[in-house]
Order: structure tokens, then C-alpha cells, then sequence
């Protein structure tokens, strides 16, 4: 449960940010014909254990994902060790990665690389946290976007026409990531987020990153 997940990532070490794991795991509904007023509570609460919410396995891969934003515009290559390692492509300023390993360490010229997928085309490689002469090329983050261009919030993965559009996204709304996703593994394919909006609406559905002709919806908040 909850409770479980807090006590593991302290164990280990991990920040464990409160207030964004309550968020994702919000407390269960009263029961049907519980006494919702402060008085009632109180009382029923007195000498009673503190109730604790059972989560599913999306869940829980959800709240453990850990992802990076490119600050500084970086090369993706495939080994850790950067010398005997081959570039296979640059990463550009906005994109996303999801961590799988590190941060670990390259004792050949001293600096810490993470290994991960990037979310723009799904390619999986290695990718410096920062330099040895104090330069940052990720941050933590990717996990909330903003709409930067109006764009359908549909129920499908592969309704990139928005066919089926569940709202209209507009400039400025802030999605929390739920799923990443690619319309195809081709390079015809585009990268999709299943999202939350943030705020009183809470709709969920798929909504593209950017198009084939590199038209950007959204960007890492």
C-alpha cells in the first residue's frame, strides 16, 4: 500500500515527496452510510487503526518512474563508458527521458550517466547527467507537460485526427503523465501521452507531443 511504498523509499534513501504521492494515491471515498461530520469521525476514529489504501500495479510502476528533462543539448550513445561508446544520436533541449538504470558512474573520465528510453522515438541509449566541469544536461522532470498549442484529448492511442476527442486542450492546461506511448515503431510513428488534466476537470485521454513536421502541443513543464 501507500504506507509501504514511503517506508521502502526512505529505506533506500529516495526524497520521498509527500504531497505528490498523496495526490496520486488520494484516500478512498467514506464508506456508503458513514457519518461524514468531524464529531462522527472522531468518534468512530478513536482506538480504531489508521485506514490504509490498497493500490494496483499500475499504480505503483507509475509512482516509481523516474524521468529526465534535457536542459542542455546532449548525445545519446550506447555504452556507459563514454569511450567506448558510439554516438547514436543528439538529444535536443525539451525532450524526455525515462530512466531504467543509474545514475552510474563512468570512472573513465569521472561523471555519472544515466541509461534510459527516450520518449520522443522510443530509442533506448545511455546519456551524461552532467559534465566534469560542473555542466548540467538533465534535471529531474517530464512527468507534467503544458499545452503549448491547442490540440484533441482523444480515447484512442492511434486517433491522432481526434476522431473521437474527449476535450479540446488549450494553451497553458497542465497534464500530469499517466502512459507513454507511439502511434507505430516506425518513424512514421509520433509520440502520444495518455494524461491527466490537472485541476477540476481531472479528464484523462491521449494527446500528441508534436506531429511529423515537428509542430510542437506540448512541452516538458
Amino acid at each position: 500500500d501507500v504506507e509501504d511504498i514511503k517506508s521502502y523509499l526512505s529505506k533506500h534513501n529516495c526524497v520521498v515527496e509527500t504531497e505528490k504521492l498523496e495526490a496520486i494515491f488520494p484516500p478512498p471515498p467514506p464508506e456508503e452510510g458513514q457519518d461524514k461530520s468531524a464529531e462522527g469521525k472522531a468518534e468512530e476514529n478513536v482506538g480504531a487503526p489508521k485506514a490504509r489504501r490498497l493500490i494496483n500495479k499500475e499504480e505503483f510502476m507509475r509512482a516509481i518512474r523516474i524521468f529526465y528533462k534535457v536542459v542542455r543539448e546532449i548525445v545519446l550513445s550506447n555504452n556507459l563508458l563514454i569511450e567506448q561508446s558510439k554516438q547514436i544520436r543528439k538529444m535536443d533541449v525539451g525532450e524526455v527521458i525515462e530512466v531504467h538504470q543509474g545514475p552510474m558512474l563512468d570512472p573513465s573520465v569521472g561523471v555519472y550517466r544515466v541509461h534510459g528510453k527516450a520518449l520522443r522515438d522510443g530509442i533506448v541509449g545511455w546519456v551524461t547527467v552532467a559534465g566534469n566541469q560542473g555542466v548540467t544536461f538533465l534535471l529531474p522532470g517530464g512527468h507534467v507537460y503544458q499545452v503549448v498549442r491547442p490540440c484533441p484529448l482523444t480515447e484512442e492511442l492511434k486517433d491522432t485526427d481526434g476522431a473521437n476527442t474527449i476535450r479540446m486542450l488549450q494553451e497553458q492546461q497542465v497534464l500530469e503523465v499517466l502512459e507513454w506511448s507511439r502511434t507505430s515503431r516506425s518513424a512514421l510513428g509520433v509520440t502520444r501521452i495518455r494524461a491527466r488534466i490537472q485541476g477540476e476537470d481531472a479528464a484523462v485521454g491521449w494527446a500528441t507531443i508534436a506531429d511529423h513536421d515537428g509542430n510542437a502541443y506540448l512541452a516538458a513543464a
